[in-house]
């Protein structure tokens, strides 16, 4: 949820290729076929600290399996979240794209920046999700005082 990676992308991804020091995890081949360089932000290091980083081999032991997917579901049902059918863990990518969006300040291109989208028209999907300078304007609009 905090680095915008696909379940099957932190699943594969191998210990070596995490580095904490340089907050960064190294994704060498996407969805899109290209490499990404991930940023591992300081809530996800702290975990990735704890369970410990060092070694060969991948960094998480188990698969996309019926349990992890068991897992996510009894989750969500005591956090009171329905997600629709075959959405799952995806759903973190889009809260990633989300946040980035509304809470870093990031704009399309930003977004593409992160190389997790190929093409601008993918990111663009996420500007909805906040308000524009422009459309703040609407602050500027005469008003009828009252007597």
């Amino acid at each position: 949820c905090y680095t915008g990676m696909r379940l099957g992308d932190a699943l594969a991804l191998q210990r070596p290729a995490v580095n904490l020091k340089t907050k960064t995890a190294n994704l060498p081949t996407t969805k899109n076929g290209k490499p990404r360089l991930v940023y591992l932000p300081a809530v996800v290091r702290k975990e990735l600290k704890a369970m410990g980083v060092a070694g060969e081999g991948r960094l998480f032991p188990f698969h996309a399996s019926g349990r992890l997917r068991e897992l996510l579901s009894m989750t969500l049902e005591i956090a009171g979240v329905v997600l629709p059918r075959r959405v799952a863990f995806h759903v973190f990518c889009h809260t990633w794209a989300t946040w980035m969006r509304q809470h870093g300040g990031l704009d399309t291109y930003d977004l593409l920046k992160t190389d997790r989208w190929a093409d601008a028209e993918s990111a663009d999907r996420y500007s909805h999700v906040v308000v524009s300078d422009i459309a703040r304007k609407a602050e500027l609009l005469p008003v009828r005082k009252r007597a």
